[in-house]
């Protein structure tokens, strides 16, 4: 058993490292390294502080739901567990909403939760972690629609924005409070493709069971909405502390601006984070530094320099800092 354990754990490390090792080789290091060159590293660092505060908020969320479903869990435990879930969140190759599935099984290893508990906190979380992007966004549309003009990419994320907002409400109303509304339309449907082909019947029970209990799950966190509310308004801080990143990395570089023409870049630049790629590697980089020239008339390059940087100071931490808890987790068996 103690052989079994260690094997594990060392398995778990080789694996972890390799992903680590292989996202570091895929990123074109040479693009850093330009940008840090052209900055003041001076307010990198408060940068750097500011773009790793959010990880303290969004493990907050966690601490906040794992506690509604039962757990006496400490917030320390919380976010060492959030940080391994982000990890494995950032490295699946299907975007922002890719790692629930992931980051449910940390929850349910450390945890006396099941897995379908452990995945309705999570995708719980992840809804309420995305309501400032929600607010920044509405307020971005309006004002695209009737105090800025619009060109092809700012209409493009116009459309995409509309769509998360309603998507990302509709799912949230739903799962909360309309607990069972999904999951019944899920089940009607493979209930339906089961009577047509005469076949996966047991396949069909097993997950009306698993629906039961993650059912249950969202009627348990959705039950007290001003508990939902709190969460989501101290969420809000992590969105600030992004935008202050954001001003000091462009303070590094020269750029003197003012504050609410970053909310609408970072408002605008979370529809990238779910392009399918790691993180939205690539796809965010290039999003952003589109926006960041067209809202703060920059030149590409200077602003191609700002989203790299921020990214180095946002993105790439959580992956380390992220490794760092799943290891920590994975020792403490």
């Amino acid at each position: 058993m103690w052989m079994n354990s260690k094997i594990t754990k060392v398995l778990w490390f080789g694996v972890s490292t390799l992903l680590l090792l292989g996202l570091v080789y895929l990123a074109d290091a040479s693009l850093f390294l330009e940008a840090i060159s052209k900055a003041n590293l001076f307010y990198l660092l408060p940068a750097l502080i500011f773009g790793i505060l959010p990880l303290s908020i969004y493990s907050f969320t966690w601490y906040r739901f794992l506690n509604k479903m039962g757990e006496n869990i400490s917030y320390f435990m919380s976010l060492r567990m959030f940080l391994g879930g982000q990890f494995l969140n950032a490295i699946t190759p299907i975007g922002q909403f890719g790692g629930e599935p992931f980051m449910a099984y940390v929850i349910k290893d450390n945890t006396g939760l099941e897995y379908e508990e452990a995945f309705s906190t999570v995708l719980s979380a992840d809804l309420v972690n995305s309501v400032p992007v929600i607010t920044f966004l509405s307020g971005g549309v309006v004002y695209m629609l009737f105090l800025r003009g619009l060109n092809s990419l700012l209409t493009q994320f116009l459309f995409a924005a509309l769509l998360m907002i309603l998507l990302g409400s509709s799912l949230a109303y739903l799962l909360w409070f309309r607990s069972g509304t999904i999951e019944n339309a899920i089940l009607g449907i493979l209930g339906f493709l089961v009577g047509i082909l005469g076949r996966g019947e047991k396949i069909y029970e097993g997950l009306e069971n698993r629906f039961e209990g993650v059912e249950k799950a969202f009627e348990t966190i959705g039950e007290d909405p001003r508990h939902l509310i709190v969460t989501a308004v101290v969420v809000h801080l992590e969105f600030i502390f992004r935008v202050i990143a954001l001003y000091l990395v462009l303070f590094s570089l020269g750029v003197k601006t003012d504050f609410p023409p970053l909310y609408f870049v970072l408002a605008f630049g979370s529809v990238a984070s779910f392009a399918p790629t790691p993180g939205g590697s690539g796809v965010a980089e290039a999003a952003h530094s589109g926006l960041i020239s067209f809202f703060l008339n920059l030149s590409l390059a200077t602003a191609a320099a700002a989203a790299i940087l921020l990214r180095l100071m946002i993105y790439w931490p959580s992956i380390v800092i992220g490794y760092l808890g799943l290891l920590s987790l994975r020792g403490g068996d």
